[in-house]
């Protein structure tokens, strides 16, 4: 992820202008290099652009190119394991930087430092609705009209059934799971009983079974559970 998508390099001239119109942020960037940069100015503010340049954004002004370089720890995590969601934010000088990763793919964002409660609100709700969706998708196949019109059905309810005793078929040895949520534990794949009925059997917190007339429509269903 380039930390500087977006985001235009401002002129010696535009900084110094930004600054001269916000005195109280030229004294926090001043203090702010000290800390991290190790750098004291006893002499003109111009002295800054020979450490870092600076980039303009629409909703925060000013940001110092450094400050992107380490962010430190942060004031906000959120996220859901194994799902590939997570929320950071930063807080840093005026502004804040919020990481947001989904599916693999990290986007930077930045908004005011004011604004940080909104966004840590903003962040718990996009965490719940990707909750809900998730668990939608895993619970998808419950109500999902299968093509052979079938549904499938809790193994508690099923009379003088022991999964124990069948076993896995020997044609249909494929084996599926919601895509990218494996480590969940919920998976499908195709028994057998003593007798040779063939069974698409679903292991989702308890077991979950539908009778089927072959192997081809065995197959056809595990590849309709989680699409």
């Amino acid at each position: 992820m380039d930390l500087t998508d977006d985001l235009k390099e401002a002129s010696e001239s535009e900084v110094i202008a930004w600054f001269d119109a916000r005195p109280e942020y030229k004294e926090m960037l001043l203090e702010d290099m000290c800390a991290k940069l190790g750098v004291y100015y006893d002499e003109e503010f111009d002295d800054v652009f020979s450490h870092t340049n600076f980039y303009l954004h629409p909703k925060v002004g000013l940001i110092p190119r450094y400050s992107l370089e380490v962010f430190g720890v942060s004031a906000f995590e959120i996220g859901a394991e194994p799902y590939d969601f997570y929320r950071i934010i930063w807080k840093s000088l005026w502004f804040c930087a919020i990481e947001k990763t989904d599916h693999g793919r990290s986007s930077l964002f930045f908004e005011p430092l004011e604004d940080f409660e909104r966004i840590k609100f903003e962040s718990e709700v996009e965490l719940q609705a990707h909750w809900d969706d998730t668990q939608s998708y895993l619970q998808q196949w419950e109500t999902l009209e299968f093509s052979n019109g079938k549904q499938f059905i809790p193994l508690s309810e099923l009379v003088d059934f022991d999964i124990d005793e069948m076993h896995e078929s020997e044609d249909v040895v494929e084996w599926v799971s919601p895509s990218g949520l494996s480590d969940l534990g919920h998976s499908a794949n195709v028994l057998e009983d003593e007798n040779g009925r063939i069974f698409v059997h679903i292991n989702a917190d308890s077991h979950f079974l539908m009778e089927v007339a072959s192997n081809e429509e065995a197959e056809t269903i595990l590849n309709e559970i989680w699409g």
